[in-house]
């Protein structure tokens, strides 16, 4: 979608542009009205301009109101945000995967805001990370809980507890489900959803106990329509989506801790390595592929934000929340739609 789509598509359904809009055609002062009309040419144009602007008023004011109820929602009812209590020069971020790709972006936006970053990963920092004095670096294989438990005790001792954790590591490739091994399928849970449980365990006790803190998941938008070729991956990130709303309510109703907020993104396929396996695949499909540091600028803005979210990046994709409230028949003609169409896409998935 262009910049000048999304620009109109923005002010469309804003109620402040069609509102304004509208008392100018209708109750306005001559000297704004009578250039409106001058455009709109014809009484007919004027009256069928002033219907418009009426739906665009009403539904822009819908969605705010809809947007309001749902982030009064995702922060434990509470109308205000604990902003106030953010001290970012010594607050605490723990991003796994912050070597590469989405999360040193992360990594790199937290840290421009004087945070201190800790990153989890297997490999090690790329050279344009190691001289920040905030950035520190971990080797650490998250999918086992005694090397994160390890790991842990050293960040608390050394730097002190995390106020904010990650959970961005991830893999994936395309296969069908027949042809995908025990193996991967064994390693891509390890790394998709069980490390998340070891993060949490080593990390989140301290966050209660302070009634303070930030955990943000990175899922995908096939935690809501698994594509064909990539099932496997889709039930990772189904499952660190249920992970992030039952947190949210443990959090809330049985530890007494409605200030630890949580957040989950939902992005669309992100140019990083982990593409380069089915980036084919996508391109056949003409699936939308969009540059990662949208994606880590849209994380650091909600940490920022003090406020726990869900959040789709592009926004413009946002609907696909709605998908799993949608009537079967929708869901299934969405996921035929989605699906393979071309011989040489199917060729590329069966021959994997």
């Amino acid at each position: 979608m262009s910049a000048t789509v999304r620009y109109i598509r923005k002010r469309a359904f804003s109620p402040v542009v069609t509102g304004s809009l509208l008392y100018i055609l209708t109750r306005g002062p001559e000297s704004l009205r009578r250039p409106l009309v001058n455009i709109l040419s014809s009484p007919a144009n004027v009256e069928r301009a002033k219907s418009v602007l009426k739906w665009l008023f009403a539904l822009g004011l819908l969605g705010r109101l809809n947007s309001w109820l749902n982030s009064w929602a995702e922060n434990g009812w509470q109308l205000y945000g604990d902003k106030k209590r953010w001290n970012w020069n010594k607050e605490i971020a723990v991003i796994t995967g912050g070597s590469n790709g989405i999360g040193a972006g992360v990594v790199k936006g937290l840290a421009a805001k004087g945070i201190k970053c800790v990153v989890l990963d297997v490999e090690d920092l790329p050279k344009n990370m190691q001289n920040y004095a905030n950035i520190n670096f971990y080797k650490c294989d998250i999918t086992s809980p005694s090397a994160v438990s390890e790991v842990a005790s050293e960040i608390r001792s050394k730097i002190g507890n995390p106020t904010i954790l990650v959970n961005n590591a991830g893999i994936g490739t395309s296969h069908t489900i027949l042809l995908t091994e025990p193996e991967y399928l064994e390693r891509l849970f390890s790394i998709n959803v069980f490390a998340h449980y070891n993060t949490l365990q080593a990390f989140l006790p301290s966050m209660i106990s302070a009634n303070k803190g930030h955990v943000v998941t990175v899922a995908s938008l096939s935690s809501f329509v698994p594509p064909v070729g990539l099932v496997h991956y889709a039930s990772t990130k189904a499952a660190v989506m249920s992970l992030h709303e039952g947190l949210t309510s443990e959090l809330r109703h049985l530890y007494n801790a409605p200030n630890v907020k949580t957040s989950i993104v939902h992005p669309t396929y992100a140019r990083t390595r982990l593409l380069e396996g089915f980036e084919k695949e996508v391109k056949e499909n003409k699936g939308v592929v969009i540059d990662p540091k949208l994606i880590s600028d849209a994380i650091v803005r909600q940490i920022l934000s003090g406020r726990g979210a869900r959040v789709v990046v592009p926004q413009g994709m946002s609907l696909a929340k709605a998908i799993r409230g949608m009537p079967s028949w929708m869901q299934e003609r969405l996921r035929d739609s989605l699906a393979p169409h071309t011989q040489s896409a199917k060729d590329m998935l069966l021959k994997r």
